[in-house]
């Protein structure tokens, strides 16, 4: 009797730490900090791919993964040193960027529908997404809020 009570609560106990392992799924890793500003994994995928579609390059790449690395943390330090000498960004060129931005990712998909239809989702919906993060940024991990 006491062999099968332990293996039922056992089980329930088991089954429980699933459910909750299951609630939170770490989705990107933090590379770098630079003063306030964090490097995440994904920054340096994303860059990794763009350059691979405009470049027609095939397969892997370590060392132009750690280009890329070197790159994003200069601009982050020069991000940086233009907060420590106070220089201010408007929300208006901010917007402009980014517009500027989606129109050479669109301009180099070919059309807006395209670029619509490789994201899934139209560009508002985009600007959106990239303007309104839905995760929690721990040190070491990013863990999405569902």
């Amino acid at each position: 009797m006491k062999v099968r009570t332990l293996v039922i609560i056992l089980l329930i106990l088991s089954f429980s730490a699933s459910i909750n392992a299951q609630e939170e799924k770490i989705i990107d890793q933090v590379v770098a900090i630079v003063g306030q500003n964090i490097i995440l994994e994904s920054d340096i995928e994303n860059q990794y791919y763009q350059y691979r579609m405009q470049s027609g390059i095939i397969g892997g790449g370590t060392s132009v993964r750690c280009q890329m690395l070197e790159n994003i943390l200069f601009q982050k330090l020069l991000l940086n040193q233009a907060e420590i000498d106070s220089v201010m960004i408007t929300d208006t060129q901010i917007q402009q960027t980014m517009d500027q931005r989606l129109r050479y990712f669109i301009a180099q998909m070919g059309s807006r529908e395209r670029f619509e239809e490789y994201y899934g989702k139209s560009v508002e919906e985009f600007k959106w997404y990239s303007r309104a993060p839905k995760f929690k940024i721990t040190k070491s991990s990013i863990i999405i809020l569902a």
